[in-house]
């Protein structure tokens, strides 16, 4: 009922993990941070020595979630977007 990935890059180091969510009928029952937690033990036990995250500004209760477990926002960080095809097809 929820998921969270840890995906490494192609030369060791930091980690990403994102895609962290639960089925709209569980939230509030902790299951996004239980799920968040287990890809930041998998990575302290593969030894990975720092892991980064990004989501949705407007996302509240996730924002809560990763400042909860000890992410930092870094300012002045943006994102880009290019629609390679058109009609997204």
């Amino acid at each position: 009922m929820a998921l969270s990935y840890l995906r490494f890059p192609p030369i060791r180091g930091a980690v990403w993990t994102g895609y962290t969510c639960s089925h709209p009928g569980y939230r509030g029952r902790g299951l996004a941070r239980g799920v968040k937690l287990q890809s930041l033990t998998q990575a302290v036990d593969l030894g990975v020595p720092s892991v980064w995250t990004d989501n949705d500004g407007e996302n509240g209760p996730m924002l809560h979630i990763n400042e909860r477990l000890g992410y930092t926002q870094r300012p002045g960080l943006v994102e880009h977007h290019k629609r390679v095809r058109p009609n997204g097809g």
